[in-house]
């Protein structure tokens, strides 16, 4: 606690400090843990190249054949994530990649941790071009 207070004194009321951990930080901490889960199961997986964990997105899987999977990882064990917010980040990055004219396959995922069951959903990209 004596570094922290040295580093954080004037800028954090709780430099220094001890703090109790609350459910709600501990549940926090759950979904930091589900997403390092995701990480090294695409470790794990054939012709990834590497993988970035909070780069672009949650995590970012780099293939040998230009396959770019750029993942959001949520932790929702009790609630329902709010699929239009997620949806359209994962779209905005999409659309980055397009308008910097980038030649890997983007491929936009979404991984959701709800009531004890992982689901895996494939953002479907479609572009209006009138």
């Amino acid at each position: 606690m004596t570094i922290h207070r040295r580093l954080f004194e004037g800028v954090f009321d709780h430099a220094g400090k001890s703090e109790p951990i609350t459910l709600r930080k501990k549940l926090h901490n759950r979904g930091f843990l589900f997403q390092d889960y995701v990480t090294i199961m695409c470790l794990l997986q054939n012709n990834v190249e590497y993988v970035c964990s909070e780069y672009l997105e949650d995590i970012d899987v780099f293939y040998a054949d230009g396959t770019f999977e750029f993942i959001q990882v949520k932790y929702y064990p009790k609630t329902s994530p709010k699929m239009k917010e997620i949806s359209t980040d994962l779209y905005y990055q999409y659309l980055r990649l397009r308008m910097l004219q980038s030649t890997l396959t983007a491929v936009p995922r979404l991984y959701i941790h709800r009531n004890s069951s992982l689901q895996i959903y494939s953002i479907i990209l479609a572009l209006c071009i009138a």
